[in-house]
């Protein structure tokens, strides 16, 4: 999958706050520049050559080895912490909104069109289902928009390690939510895969809380004993069996520019 593409917004969208606030947030997909043009504003952000992380998963035959989830991981938290400190949240955080850059087996988080302040807000139905919190499912009062993120990244950890997300669908019908709400509501999660550390599934489960209060902050994350000892590590663990043969092609292609008009959308 290739993301270089120029992205329409509403001139609603502050150019002053959320736009500029990224566009010096290395973790995140570069905004390059700011078009203005009549009503709309054209974003134009730097090509990305590399599969998002769902892809990933699926060239790794479902999911990754400890190490490299971690060493992923470690990024990620690194991102929506840079988010958070300026005040700002993702709100859609999911395995398809992380990319691998093929150049540097680094990790992007882009699609930043929800991304937000953190104050306190009432908001129902913003997000991607299966990523969503108890709290934002239930849409009642105010809620922390930063202890949603956190609930995202517990279940792209789980993702990671498992190989599949921890609510499940009805298998009736892909499209039917209520199942998976139900389960999101009263914490029914998958299996576990037995090989997965007691440190991984005590991180997970703590981001996984049901009350947003008991979630950990980006910093406490950062200090948890599974993810401290890789945590910001500049670079990708040894073991070459954990990279996809995709990955390492991708290294050889000719970089392909979409042409303005014919990009592929995200």
């Amino acid at each position: 999958m290739t993301h270089g593409r120029r992205e329409k917004r509403s001139s609603r969208l502050s150019a002053g706050s959320t736009v500029c606030g990224y566009r010096v947030l290395r973790l995140l997909k570069k905004l390059l520049d700011i078009i203005a043009e009549g009503d709309q504003l054209i974003l134009v952000f730097e090509l990305i050559k590399g599969p998002d992380l769902l892809e990933f998963l699926q060239q790794c035959g479902g999911r990754v080895p400890e190490s490299l989830a971690r060493y992923y991981f470690a990024q990620l938290v690194a991102a929506v912490g840079q988010m958070h400190a300026i005040d700002y949240c993702h709100r859609d955080l999911k395995l398809e909104n992380l990319m691998i850059d093929a150049c540097t087996k680094r990790l992007k988080v882009i699609d930043l069109g929800l991304a937000s302040s953190c104050e306190l807000a009432v908001t129902l139905g913003v997000g991607t289902p299966d990523y969503m919190s108890p709290e934002l499912i239930v849409g009642k009062g105010q809620l922390d928009r930063k202890a949603v993120d956190i609930w995202s990244l517990g279940v792209i950890l789980f993702g990671l390690v498992a190989g599949h997300l921890p609510f499940k669908r009805s298998e009736r019908s892909k499209s039917n939510i209520s199942v998976l709400c139900s389960n999101i509501m009263r914490n029914n999660m998958r299996s576990m895969p037995q090989d997965v550390s007691p440190e991984c599934v005590d991180l997970m489960l703590s981001l996984l809380q049901q009350q947003p209060s008991d979630r950990p902050t980006v910093q406490q994350i950062s200090q948890h004993p599974w993810l401290k000892p890789d945590f910001l590590t500049q670079f990708p663990p040894s073991e070459s069996h954990c990279w996809p043969k995709q990955l390492g092609q991708a290294l050889q292609q000719p970089t392909k520019i979409p042409a303005v008009g014919k990009s592929r959308p995200q």
